[in-house]
């Protein structure tokens, strides 16, 4: 085989590997944007049970303070 022969068989190897990278980099691209979505509303879900926690904790807060009752002494 000289170089001539040898020349078409390169270019057809070189187009399918970059025809495989292009695959692979667009499916990346793909998960990237659902990764993206996922992780915004993981956030909201969290920002969401974060603040219930809060609102949580002071409504216990209060309930502590107005039901708080005097130590009993032993006999």
């Amino acid at each position: 085989m000289d170089g001539l022969e040898m020349q078409p068989m390169m270019e057809g190897i070189i187009s399918l590997l970059l025809t495989i990278i292009t695959y692979h980099l667009s499916s990346i691209s793909q998960e990237m944007k659902q990764f993206k979505k996922d992780y915004s509303e993981l956030r909201n879900t969290c920002n969401g049970m974060i603040s219930e926690q809060v609102s949580i904790r002071t409504k216990l807060n209060g309930l502590m303070k107005k039901t708080k009752r005097k130590p009993e002494l032993p006999d």
